[in-house]
């Protein structure tokens, strides 16, 4: 061998034996229960050389981890959802199908379409406040909530319900565990509701 592969060699072995090893004890208890930790075992166990990862990752591991983040990240959206429909509010990533659930029928609609997208404004009119819910290809992308100002909500006019209440309450007189006095009640209260406002 010639000098310079006697010192390439040695050099590599040398690289080798820098790295560094930590001793780890696999000890069984009296139980028969494994524990793996770094002090020496009272009674049974031996001695394990662990060298740290090297740093090398595999695009396997490395498009696995994307994927998890990826769906945690739908799960989590989904639940935002969900949880605004419940409250009848919007919330950005909505699609259109959501938001109407969540918000009923709109009071008006402003529609665009350039270059091929379709861009819309939707306005929700509802007690004592505007919502402005902008939508790219039906999908939400900003939302505004403005309060009625002072002197509107100070008019004549009573905050009225929304098709989705006046909905629900429609649905709530037809339960068959109603009174026929309280089903009476209930829908003077709906036809009440729905001259509101007019």
């Amino acid at each position: 061998m010639s000098r310079r592969t006697t010192v390439v060699i040695a050099a590599l072995l040398a690289c080798a034996a820098a790295a560094p090893t930590w001793a780890i004890n696999k000890c069984t208890g009296a139980d028969g229960a494994v524990v793996f930790q770094d002090a020496p075992c009272a009674g049974k166990g031996e001695a394990l050389n662990v060298r740290p990862a090297s740093g090398h990752v595999n695009a396997a591991s490395l498009q696995a981890a994307e994927r998890s983040k990826r769906e945690v990240a739908s799960i989590e959206q989904g639940s935002k959802i969900n949880q605004a429909i419940s409250r009848g509010e919007p919330v950005v990533g909505m699609t259109r199908a959501e938001l109407d659930q969540a918000m009923g029928a709109p009071t008006k609609v402003n529609a665009d379409n350039y270059q091929g997208r379709r861009k819309d404004q939707i306005i929700y009119e509802r007690r004592g406040q505007t919502w402005y819910v902008y939508t790219d290809d039906g999908v939400v992308t900003s939302i505004q909530n403005r309060p009625e100002s002072s002197l509107a909500a100070a008019g004549p006019g009573v905050n009225c319900p929304t098709p989705l209440e006046i909905r629900a309450m429609e649905t709530s007189a037809s339960s068959i565990r109603l009174s026929e006095a309280e089903r009476v009640e209930r829908l003077k209260q709906i036809g009440e509701a729905r001259k509101c406002g007019r």
